[in-house]
C-alpha cells in the first residue's frame, strides 16, 4: 500500500474528512500564542546590542592573531604564555570612535584574549561615551569615582563581559576604556 492511499497521511485527503476535536480547538490559540512569542524573541534577538569589541578586537580572539603582527609588542622571548600583554607600538593612526588613541593593550590569558584596554585624551570622552551609548545602549551603571567630581565611570554589561569607560583613569590624566570578562576586569583595576 502506498502512503498516498492512506487517509490521514496525505495533505490532499479524499473521502470523509475528520472533524476538529474540542481539544484541538482549545489548544490552537496556545499554539498560535507560542508561535507569536517565538517570533518576537527571534526578532528581539536580532536587534540586541552589538557584541563588545574595540577596533576589530573582541574577547576570546586567539593570541596568534597578533603574536606575529609587527605592530604589537608582546614581550618577545620573555613573554609568559599563561598571561601576556600585547601593546600597540604606534598608536598615531589608531582612533576609538574618532578619538586618537594614546595606548592600546590586548591582554591574553592562555591562548585567548581576556581584556582590551585603550587610553585617550579626556577631551574626547563625551564623543566616545555618545558612540558607546548608541552602539551598546544606555550604560547599566554610571557613577562618580574617587577624587574629583568630574571623574565619571560608566559600565555596560553583556553576561559576564563588561565595558568600563572612565573619564580620568588611575590618576594618569587620560580617559580609559576597558573591555573584559568580569573576573579579569577586577584584576586589571586591582593593579592600578
Amino acid at each position: 500500500m502506498d502512503w498516498e492511499d492512506e487517509p490521514g497521511r496525505h495533505p490532499r485527503q479524499t473521502g470523509k474528512e475528520k472533524s476538529a476535536s474540542w481539544r484541538g480547538i482549545l489548544w490552537r490559540p496556545w499554539r498560535l500564542g507560542g508561535q507569536v512569542l517565538a517570533a518576537a524573541l527571534l526578532w528581539c534577538g536580532g536587534i540586541a546590542a552589538a557584541e563588545f569589541e574595540l577596533n576589530g578586537h573582541a574577547l576570546g580572539a586567539r593570541v596568534d592573531e597578533v603574536l606575529n603582527d609587527e605592530r604589537y609588542d608582546c614581550g618577545g622571548e620573555s613573554a609568559c604564555f599563561l598571561f601576556m600583554a600585547c601593546a600597540l607600538k604606534d598608536t598615531a593612526r589608531e582612533t576609538l570612535h574618532g578619538a586618537p588613541l594614546e595606548s592600546l593593550i590586548l591582554y591574553y590569558a592562555g591562548e585567548r584574549m581576556a581584556a582590551i584596554e585603550a587610553q585617550f585624551a579626556p577631551e574626547e570622552f563625551e564623543r566616545v561615551l555618545d558612540t558607546l551609548s548608541r552602539q551598546y545602549g544606555q550604560p547599566q551603571l554610571s557613577a562618580s569615582n574617587g577624587g574629583t567630581a568630574d571623574d565619571e565611570v560608566y559600565l555596560w554589561r553583556q553576561g559576564q563581559r563588561w565595558v568600563r569607560l572612565e573619564r580620568f583613569f588611575a590618576q594618569t590624566g587620560r580617559s580609559s576604556i576597558i573591555i573584559a570578562e568580569r573576573g579579569f576586569l577586577g584584576e586589571l583595576l586591582g593593579e592600578r
